[in-house]
């Protein structure tokens, strides 16, 4: 799994590849998404602040900072809030193959954080494919359709990459 997101990722792709792994992303990550996110993202930050006013403090970078790209993405992909800190966790494990302290020891680690992360991401596409909705998969799923460009794997790690 960690071997097929470094070789079909748009993230570390040049050139043709990079430009067809990009385009349905691109159309399902419109502008028009973007700006109908604003106000969730605001209520999203708004929620994390109220579910720690009660205790008069907060730890900015762990109690708000890292929750938002957490939650914004999850709420985004449609991952249901008992997932979404299993999900983060494997995020932030994969994201650390592209650290510069990166090693291999750390292999093994991110392996299996690939792995899950494909599965999960595999199962929401399948079930995004039956169950369609007004969200960033299932745009990015007639996307990819109209475009007919990307095999399986290649669709799968650039929505997968997304939240990396």
């Amino acid at each position: 799994p960690l071997f097929d997101f470094f070789n079909n990722t748009m993230l570390l792709s040049n050139g043709v590849a990079h430009r067809q792994r990009r385009a349905p992303l691109s159309r399902a990550f419109a502008l028009r998404v973007v700006n109908d996110l604003r106000p969730h993202i605001r209520q999203t930050v708004n929620d994390l602040i109220d579910k720690h006013y009660a205790n008069g403090e907060m730890r900015f970078r762990d109690d708000l900072a890292a929750w938002i790209p957490a939650r914004v993405v999850s709420d985004m992909l449609g991952i249901s809030a008992d997932d979404i800190p299993e999900f983060t966790r494997n995020v932030y494990q994969l994201a650390r193959a592209l650290s510069p302290s990166f090693t291999r020891e750390i292999v093994p680690e991110l392996n299996e954080a690939a792995s899950w992360l494909t599965e999960y991401v595999e199962n929401l596409l399948e079930r995004r494919r039956h169950e369609p909705r007004d969200d960033l998969l299932t745009s990015y799923l007639h996307a990819v359709d109209e475009a007919d460009v990307l095999s399986r794997i290649e669709a799968l790690m650039q929505d997968r990459k997304s939240v990396v």
